[in-house]
């Protein structure tokens, strides 16, 4: 984060929060489109809604080391917590320390500040 929280990190943070807080990953079940699989009363299971795009980068990017069991191959094993994670960017938009989250979510806010920047110009250009 830049230098003790300035106003823009704050907002970059609050950006990311209400973002994060306005979106979340919902699967849900329809029947297949197999008409074998479907007579049996079979589903498969679609993603409804998705998570924002830093979130999904942001877990990706912090993927465990351990070994998964084969079965769960394509499950994404990630250290982070979306409630650690709404936490941390509760406690930096109001300018107060994170703990390691700080660490993890910098270049994403330094990321989300660039973007808020040029949001600016281009208002100011238009105005």
């Amino acid at each position: 984060m830049p230098p003790p929280y300035t106003l823009r990190a704050r907002e970059a943070a609050l950006d990311l929060l209400i973002e994060l807080e306005s979106t979340r990953l919902e699967v849900v079940l329809i029947p297949s489109a197999d008409p074998d699989c479907a007579m049996r009363g079979g589903m498969i299971r679609v993603v409804q809604n998705a998570n924002c795009k830093w979130y999904r980068a942001f877990c990706k990017s912090h993927q465990t080391r351990r070994k998964r069991p084969r079965r769960r191959r394509n499950y994404s094993d990630t250290l982070i917590k979306r409630a650690y994670t709404v936490r941390a960017l509760e406690s930096l938009s109001e300018g107060r320390s994170a703990g390691i989250y700080e660490e993890r979510l910098k270049p994403f806010i330094k990321e989300r500040m660039k973007e808020i920047e040029r949001r600016e110009e281009v208002y100011a250009l238009a105005s």
